[in-house]
């Protein structure tokens, strides 16, 4: 075959090549279909003699919560839960943190001011009991003549400062020890006491010495130095011990009196009592109390009937 056959013999040359394209082309689409159904028979489902899901169990259950009654939890359906915003919050009414600790049906109870926010320094009744103190003492804040015990009002303004200083100087041999009375104003006579243990000493003899204990440590130079200490007792005139108190050496302990000054919020009256002491309000003449303890935390009074009472520091 050359280039003279091809022309003159043109159109047999062209139906020959198409001829031979459309052979290759029914052989790839034979191949092609016997692959495409090797695949089509691997990724079939495999077979099962079970009936496909047809959704009438979930019907079924559907239908019975349709039958039975449906109750709403809430208080109505319709109508939102109330709340009251404090200091940029939202808090709900209901749950007694609106005028905490105060519940707020207290509040609904006596018809009070739920969205006042000194609603607990209020006092309705002008009986001078706040609406907290009147929740607190279980009264009503609208009723003058219902109101918490006078003594409630009662607080503890500060201690009296003591005029008397022990210090503890040295041991003088191995039954006695130096201790000093110190009294900077002058209310006691200041003295210089050797003191033996189980000795009590001191103005009305209220001190007692009870123990040694020696210790040695060294200072931020590496000196060493005497670190001792003694323990006394600050005795009561029957013989009852008020206070243990560990002495350091050269180191002054202010002696605490059990004497505190107290304020009346309910009338302004303002007085001194000391432990042992008893004493009664302007406005209560019927009750008397009798000091307990006074310490700079609370004062602990007992009343006639031997009902105790804790004052705590004023505000």
């Amino acid at each position: 075959m050359n280039d003279e056959w091809l022309k003159e013999n043109y159109e047999k040359a062209l139906l020959i090549v198409a001829t031979v394209v459309a052979v290759a082309l029914a052989g790839w689409l034979i191949l092609a279909g016997l692959k495409f159904g090797e695949n089509f028979e691997q990724a079939s489902t495999p077979k099962s003699d079970q009936l496909p899901d047809t959704g009438i169990d979930s019907l079924s259950k559907a239908s019975k919560a349709l039958d039975g009654s449906v109750q709403w939890a809430g208080d109505n359906l319709f109508v939102s839960a109330p709340v009251l915003e404090q200091e940029g919050e939202l808090v709900p009414v209901g749950d007694g943190a609106v005028h905490y600790p105060i519940k707020d049906e207290w509040v609904k109870q006596y018809d009070l001011a739920m969205t006042d926010g000194d609603l607990k320094e209020q006092d309705p009744d002008g009986d001078n009991f706040t609406n907290l103190e009147e929740f607190l003492g279980g009264t009503s804040p609208l009723d003058p003549d219902a109101h918490p015990a006078f003594i409630t009002k009662l607080c503890l303004d500060s201690m009296v400062d003591s005029d008397l200083q022990l210090v503890f100087q040295t041991q003088v041999d191995p039954k006695t020890w130096q201790i000093d009375l110190v009294s900077p104003n002058g209310k006691y006579r200041s003295q210089n006491m050797l003191v033996g243990k189980t000795q009590r000493f001191g103005p009305a003899d209220m001190f007692r010495l009870d123990g040694f204990l020696e210790k040695r440590g060294v200072d931020d130079n590496g000196v060493p130095i005497d670190e001792s200490e003694v323990t006394i007792s600050y005795v009561e005139a029957g013989g009852n011990v008020r206070v243990k108190q560990a002495l350091v050496r050269e180191q002054a302990w202010q002696v605490p009196t059990h004497e505190g000054n107290f304020l009346d919020q309910f009338d302004g009256t303002e007085f001194t009592a000391k432990r042992g002491s008893s004493f009664k309000l302007n406005n209560d003449p019927d009750h008397s109390f009798t000091v307990i303890e006074v310490n700079s935390q609370a004062a602990i009074l007992k009343d006639q009937n031997g009902k105790d009472y804790k004052i705590s520091p004023c505000e």
